[in-house]
């Protein structure tokens, strides 16, 4: 017989839920510790999110192209009527998240940014540092070509003016890095 975990925490969970609804952390603790969150190139996320979206629902997008990808993903974002705060938990992912979220959501606690962001691609970088090995890869389904230039500019206004928050603070943070 498996032993029942003590708890259960959603892969995609935000501190805020870690503490307040998963009960792992207590918000005191969170001074203690170093808090590290990631973000991603606000357009390769988008890809990657509904790459992914698409294929839960069978839709093979292999066969579509980066423009087919960002008007159906957007279609889906158009027709989400209810604001994020008010999406019932499994509205649309098995784990309970709804990946449509800004990445800043998820970079806060109690209103207050984290204390150690790490852009995206300095993944390794940051593994290789903090724990000596880079054994985690993360494969991409979308490839490696320029997005931009297979997107129509209306699309990728769209997409930014969705995640126009998460566009501001990779560009900051982009720009103090370089």
């Amino acid at each position: 017989r498996t032993p029942t975990p003590k708890f259960q925490v959603d892969e995609h969970a935000t501190l805020q839920r870690a503490v307040y609804e998963f009960g792992v952390l207590k918000e005191e603790d969170i001074e203690k510790y170093s808090v590290y969150g990631f973000l991603r190139n606000p357009i390769e996320r988008f890809f990657s999110i509904f790459t992914h979206f698409f294929d839960l629902r069978r839709i093979d997008v292999s066969k579509m192209t980066k423009e087919e990808i960002a008007s159906e993903a957007l279609k889906v974002l158009n027709t989400t009527k209810v604001p994020y705060e008010f999406i019932a938990p499994n509205a649309l992912q098995p784990n309970g998240s709804f990946p449509f979220h800004p990445q800043v959501k998820w970079l806060v606690f109690n209103d207050k940014p984290i204390n150690n962001i790490i852009l995206y691609p300095n993944f390794d970088e940051f593994l290789l540092k903090v724990t000596g090995s880079t054994e985690f890869k993360y494969k991409e389904k979308i490839g490696k070509k320029p997005i931009h230039s297979e997107v129509s500019q209306s699309n990728l206004d769209a997409i930014r003016e969705w995640y126009a928050e998460d566009f501001e603070l990779w560009e900051r943070l982009s720009q103090e890095r370089s």
